[in-house]
């Protein structure tokens, strides 16, 4: 069935001029108005400037788990190879769609497809830029169409073959001056056309740029296939293409495009509401095999297809093609309209879809930057900015506990960030308040919104592990268990506690234990590396589920009657809330806005949008059997298989990876734990928590070696001085997997890392040697002094070494006229570390670990600290 007009939904648009030469004074592109609901067009990236290389090597290392070999794909790319071409065609004539017959039919398809990825190029950060030749239909809609699909679940199908949420930029009117005294113009003629039109810099090419070129009534297309010659909207709807324009040098291979002719009454591949198919569906095929050749065959197709997948004798294996004319529809992220598309085939639904219905894997790209913000009054939770991380910059929000949390790293060079809230979930703003409506970013200064200008909605990634995307689950055995971000797998967070639910509130771990009362559990408790144990809270029982209200004081709590009760804080008494709506919950969450969010004895989740409100059916959300909500807002629910689910729309659940099997799932601040390592005789590593001493110590399953430093300035992995003198870098010491030899590492015997990254260590001639980075040559450190061990204090970057004779001494620098100055009652010890209440640790010459609470006082015996020959310091 063809695409009907009423599910389109168009505003009028003004498109302001393209400036090729981007001389405005802010650097940002041309934006497109669009009423009611601006829309940003997106610069190119600063992933454009890594040519097609890199994303062949951002594609291998997607795919590797799949079995292909990473070594083929990068030597499958030449970028002095010769020019190829490629040429993909929608026919209706091979689809069962003649003029006249007023319907489609479904084509024939292999029993299941699969794309296969052959290592060539993508479009994985596409940029569409339409190109209008002639007078061109209903323009304005075809902006706002292509501004829309770019960021929608429909979109979001292609993430699993390596391409980004994508962009804009304004249309291009092109003149019609190509030679139509044949009759119709060729693909050649194109060809020619766009490389001109480059080449005069009417369009700028990038390796993220997509040109699909929409041609005007009364201009025909025609080449040959098969030996005949045909037409366009009579043999056929749109085809994508790419032409070679390497001797242009302007940093880009091909310029890839597609032809999309307008589809007047008499074209055979619809009406008007026929383009947003082929639109959509050229725009998939593009980006997701942009270069290859026609004839098509397995020699000549570069990236995304399956060679199993023919229609009418030839083969049609493209992303879109596998699913031509099947249509779907898709909610933009914009705008919130219902827009047409063609349907894509993705491998993991193993069906055509519009939208997907599990999580990815795949790597999102990076966000654009919040902007700076006025420290000089409270901030309100939830408040983001932008701050320099080394050499990158990384996006950071303020949780309600007054912690600043990383959410990943950021392009200053893209528009600004979407700010997490919406305006209309804003009632009483506070100064200070950043909210988005529309498509732009205000902020609220006392008494009015300060408009802050465009912005574009960023996906989340889920594989970047950060705050926000951090899980506390409860294993089917009541245990629990970590997740590091949202695809990472579970691990266990050992401990003692046996529990139902859990929530971090008022400062602490309150979980409802298998006997339904309430403990308080500081995070120490949790761990494997304590012997702490969990508070029971007076008069707390009974109840199956508990989470905090916006106030940040009052639980809320479903008890065994399955009706919600609140107490104020962990010592008031439990109160029963009216069962307005009459709806029986087994499991309550609340969002930031304070809108409640129940799980109902049906497994459909329910809201109410206060104490005082009935409760209301959420669509479309069955069946989970307990939900929480993240502090970025995102609800996760856990399904009937014990799988975790991510609600993304009415009717649409996503299945996060690795996450099954846990009964109870909730967002988690903190697990890490400052660890002592001792490092035995055998030199096998032991650990117990620096706030626990007098714990016995616990084996850790991880390499051996004689000194460890964990690189918390770079990936917070494992750097392990092995017994041969070498460093082995290891990205966990919970597991002896994964650990590879530093080249040109040795010899040394104790390490250390400054704050810049860089490392210090003690060579076997007990002189200094430093390296800007773990790969990096050793260099000496001239007139180091002799010792024979060295730690930095990350407090300021100064050293402290031990002497041959035992004795500490510190030293400002590494600089030749910071000396060593001696430290007071520092004798007599082998190694040290500095822990992170910034006391020091040090192993005396009878193997027991002694402690400095500072480098001005006396040593003092560290209880139980066991036979060790070198002690380190560990956050795990």
């Amino acid at each position: 069935m063809l695409f009907q007009l009423t599910t389109l939904a168009i505003a009028a648009v003004s498109v302001a001029k393209a400036s090729h030469s981007n001389e405005a004074s802010n650097g940002a592109e041309p934006v497109v108005i669009i009423e009611g609901a601006p829309v940003v067009l997106v610069p190119p990236s600063d992933h454009e400037a890594n040519v097609l290389p890199s994303a062949i090597f951002d594609r291998a290392r997607q795919i590797e788990e799949s079995g292909i070999d990473k070594a083929s794909v990068l030597q499958s790319y030449n970028p002095a190879a010769p020019p190829i071409v490629l040429f993909n065609y929608s026919s209706p004539s091979s689809q069962g769609l003649y003029p006249g017959s007023g319907s489609v039919k479904a084509r024939a398809t292999s029993d299941t497809p699969l794309l296969t990825f052959y290592g060539g190029p993508l479009l994985s950060y596409p940029v569409i830029q339409p190109l209008f030749y002639g007078a061109v239909a209903s323009q304005a809609a075809i902006q706002t169409y292509y501004n829309a699909i770019v960021q929608s679940p429909w979109m979001d199908i292609m993430h699993q073959y390596g391409i980004n949420t994508g962009s804009t930029k304004p249309a291009i009117s092109v003149p019609q001056t190509i030679n139509q005294a044949k009759g119709y113009i060729s693909d050649a003629d194109i060809q020619g056309y766009l490389y001109n039109l480059a080449m005069s810099g009417n369009i700028v090419p990038t390796t993220s740029t997509y040109f699909p070129i929409h041609i005007a009534v009364g201009t025909t297309v025609g080449f040959v296939r098969d030996g005949t010659l045909v037409y366009s909207c009579a043999n056929w709807c749109s085809y994508h293409n790419a032409v070679d324009i390497s001797d242009l040098n302007l940093g880009v291979q091909f310029i890839v495009y597609g032809v999309i002719p307008d589809h007047a009454p008499s074209c055979v591949c619809g009406d008007a509401n026929g383009i947003y198919s082929s639109a959509s569906e050229q725009f998939a095929n593009a980006v997701t095999n942009p270069v290859g050749s026609y004839p098509i065959s397995a020699a000549t197709i570069t990236s995304w297809y399956d060679f199993d997948t023919t229609s009418s004798g030839r083969l049609w294996g493209f992303v879109g093609y596998i699913c031509d004319w099947q249509s779907g529809t898709t909610v933009s992220r914009f705008d919130g309209n219902t827009y047409p598309v063609n349907k894509l085939w993705s491998n993991s639904d193993k069906a055509c879809v519009d939208h997907v219905s599990a999580i990815i894997y795949f790597s999102y790209g990076w966000s654009g930057c919040y902007g700076s913000i006025d420290i000089s009054h409270p901030l309100p939770a939830g408040t983001v900015s932008s701050k320099t991380n080394g050499a990158s910059v990384h996006n950071i929000q303020l949780d309600a506990y007054g912690v600043w949390s990383d959410l990943g790293g950021c392009t200053s060079t893209l528009y600004q960030a979407c700010f997490p809230t919406k305006m209309s979930a804003i009632e009483s703003p506070v100064v200070g308040r950043q909210v988005v409506s529309g498509s732009k970013n205000f902020v609220w200064n006392g008494s009015s919104w300060v408009d802050l200008g465009y912005c574009v909605l960023y996906p989340t990634s889920y594989f970047e592990p950060s705050y926000w995307n951090k899980l506390i689950g409860v294993a089917p055995d009541n245990t629990l268990w970590k997740k590091d971000s949202l695809s990472a797998p579970w691990q266990s967070i050992g401990g003692s506690a046996r529990v139902l639910d859990v929530l971090f509130a008022l400062g602490t771990y309150v979980v409802v234990g298998i006997d339904k009362i309430l403990y308080t559990c500081p995070i120490a408790s949790l761990s494997i590396w304590t012997h702490s144990s969990c508070t029971q809270v007076a008069g707390s029982g009974s109840v199956l589920s508990i989470d905090i209200l916006t106030d940040a004081k009052t639980l809320i709590g479903v008890g065994t009657d399955y009706q919600l009760y609140t107490r104020v804080g962990l010592t008031g008494s439990w109160t029963l809330v009216p069962n307005l709506g009459g709806v029986l919950v087994q499991d309550v969450s609340v969002m930031s806005t304070g809108i409640i969010v129940g799980v109902g004895l049906n497994k459909n989740l329910y809201t109410r949008a206060s104490l005082n409100d009935p409760w209301l059916l959420v669509p479309g959300s069955c069946c989970v059997t307990k939900a929480s909500v993240m502090f970025d807002g995102i609800i996760l629910g856990v399904g009937t298989d014990g799988a975790v689910y991510e609600f993304i729309v009415s009717g649409y659940w996503a299945k996060l990876p690795n996450s099954a099997s846990v009964i109870s799932v909730a967002p988690a601040v903190s697990w890490t734990l400052n660890v002592v390592i001792g490092i035995a005789p055998d030199n096998s590593l032991w650990g117990k928590s620096s706030d626990s001493p007098s714990d016995p110590w616990i084996s850790i399953p991880g390499p051996r070696g004689i000194d460890v430093v964990q690189a918390v300035y770079t990936d917070a992995s494992a750097v392990v001085v092995a017994d041969d003198f070498t460093l082995w870098n290891c990205p966990t010491l919970e597991a002896n997997v994964g650990c590879t030899q530093v080249p040109n590492s040795g010899s040394v015997k104790s390490v250390d890392q400054f704050s810049d990254g860089s490392f210090v260590a003690v060579g076997l001639d007990n002189q200094l040697y430093t390296r800007k980075t773990l790969n990096a040559p050793w260099i000496f450190v001239p007139q180091s002094g002799k010792v024979v061990d060295i730690t930095v204090n990350w407090t300021d970057d100064s050293l402290i070494g031990t002497a041959p004779d035992g004795t500490l001494w510190t030293k400002k620098s590494l600089a030749i006229v910071d000396g060593w100055l001696p430290v007071p009652y520092s004798c007599c010890v082998k190694s040290t570390a500095l822990l992170d209440n910034v006391s020091i640790a040090g192993v005396g010459l009878d193997d027991q670990i002694y402690l400095k609470k500072n480098l001005t006082v006396p040593w003092v015996l560290w209880p139980n600290s066991g036979t060790v020959k070198a002690v380190a310091s560990f956050d795990m």
